[in-house]
């Protein structure tokens, strides 16, 4: 009796992966670098998919993936938890908003949490240095948005703003007397002002003890009778000072306007 023995190796996969490069980018990649043992050809199938004659995999997301190689003996060797990690964010801060005063020149700098290769300001007034991380504003002359887009070293890339606004732009008018005396001059505290700035506002009144005396929300701009007509609980107020709190939307942002005011009679 003659005995043969057989010996079968099945086949061994060895892989190099890419990782993102940067965050969002999915550019990650994962390649068969040679396989060892079974009978070719091979066949790979990765995260489930048709098994082909494919083993390069490329422009792949972050995540956990599995790769099967099939020889021509249906003999196979499963690769699972290959990692394609997240790529880097590049964080950059423009800094907050600002107000200015038409004809001001601002500094303006950008704050960056790894090497930069460029960077470009952008904004409707002139900028000194359009490509330097630290440089000027002005003179301004409108309210508007500031941009900064920046590269990395590593081809990451990320864009900030912020805004500047302009002091006073609302044009607005709060007087500092009033008489309610229905004479049909100054009989109401409101607030006035340019209605292609302003919208609407919010306005409490206080007493010299601090009581509430009178409240409202989102009162119309120029409409003197929805503020204040010097009553309280149905009756006329005597002769004093109160402090009010106006809050005014102006264009797209809030501002607060407090004070005192004296009714007389």
């Amino acid at each position: 009796m003659l005995i043969r023995e057989y010996l079968y190796n099945s086949p061994k996969m060895n892989i190099l992966t890419t990782h993102e490069t940067c965050l969002g980018f999915s550019d990650g990649s994962i390649m068969v670098d040679a396989v060892d043992g079974g009978v070719p050809p091979y066949l790979f199938s990765l995260d489930g998919g048709v098994f082909d004659s494919i083993s390069v995999w490329d422009m792949l997301p972050p995540k956990d993936y599995h790769l099967v190689v099939q020889d021509a003996a249906l003999c196979s060797d499963t690769l699972t938890a290959i990692r394609i990690e997240t790529g880097l964010e590049l964080q950059i801060d423009a800094g907050p908003d600002i107000e200015v005063t038409s004809g001001d020149i601002v500094p303006i700098q950008i704050a960056i949490d790894a090497n930069w290769s460029s960077l470009l300001w952008g904004a409707s007034d002139p900028i000194e240095c359009p490509v330097c991380p630290l440089t000027f504003l002005g003179p301004v002359t409108q309210e508007q948005s500031v941009y900064i887009n920046v590269s990395s070293v590593n081809g990451c890339t990320a864009i900030d703003s912020f805004g500047v606004y302009l002091r006073n732009q609302g044009n607005y008018f709060v007087p500092n007397i009033f008489s309610p005396d229905v004479d049909g001059i100054n009989d109401f505290f409101f607030l006035s002002g340019s209605a292609s700035t302003l919208s609407i506002y919010d306005m409490t009144i206080f007493d010299r003890w601090g009581n509430l005396i009178f409240d409202a929300k989102e009162i119309g701009i120029n409409d003197p009778a929805a503020g204040w007509d010097g009553y309280f609980r149905g009756s006329i107020l005597n002769p004093g000072v109160f402090t009010f709190i106006i809050k005014v939307r102006i264009k797209s942002r809030s501002e607060v306007i407090t004070g005192n005011v004296t009714l007389v009679r």
